[in-house]
């Protein structure tokens, strides 16, 4: 007797791109097989915010950091979360409301985060905390694989010719606002 176990790799795939996230954090707990299976899902793309109400932990984000591929982070988090590393990385978010937050994390740690992830191929950058002529210049020249890069945002005078870089040399560029 065939069982929902022995279904191909991809329909599992399939059956989990279409499950709301509460869903799957349901599914993996009726088995040890569903917890192996739909973990890596539920964890693939993470969102963290702070302020929100049901932040995911610092703790829980670093024990299931090597499950992440895209993340998005809110402009207002706290350092712990930039020290984490994510080595399967490929998309970063850095997005929130468009009006100025109040940054607890100091631009060098954010600085040392993009140097630590030269894999990431989509940046997207949608809030108006100003980022630092070193962290465009890091996100220009280590970057190598980068791609996509999509920017709202503001610009300050002095990393203007850094940023130009980056938007030459990706693949798909939108600028927006």
């Amino acid at each position: 007797m065939t069982t929902i176990l022995d279904l191909p790799d991809e329909i599992h795939l399939l059956i989990a791109t279409n499950l709301h996230h509460k869903a799957l954090f349901a599914l993996i707990r009726v088995c040890r097989s569903f917890y192996s299976l739909y973990l890596g899902c539920l964890w693939s793309d993470l969102t963290v915010k702070q302020f929100t109400g049901n932040i995911i932990l610092e703790p829980v984000v670093r024990t299931n950091a090597h499950l992440v591929e895209a993340i998005t982070f809110s402009p207002s988090l706290s350092l712990d979360y930039y020290t984490i590393d994510f080595p399967r990385l490929h998309t970063l978010r850095l997005q929130g409301q468009l009006k100025h937050y109040y940054c607890e994390t100091p631009l060098v740690q954010k600085t040392q985060f993009v140097r630590r992830h030269t894999n990431v191929r989509t940046l997207i950058y949608q809030h108006k905390d100003v980022i630092s002529k070193e962290l465009w210049e890091v996100v220009g020249t280590e970057w190598t694989l980068l791609e996509v890069f999509h920017f709202l945002g503001d610009i300050t005078h002095d990393a203007l010719d850094a940023f130009w870089r980056i938007c030459s040399q990706v693949q798909e560029l939108r600028l927006m606002g």
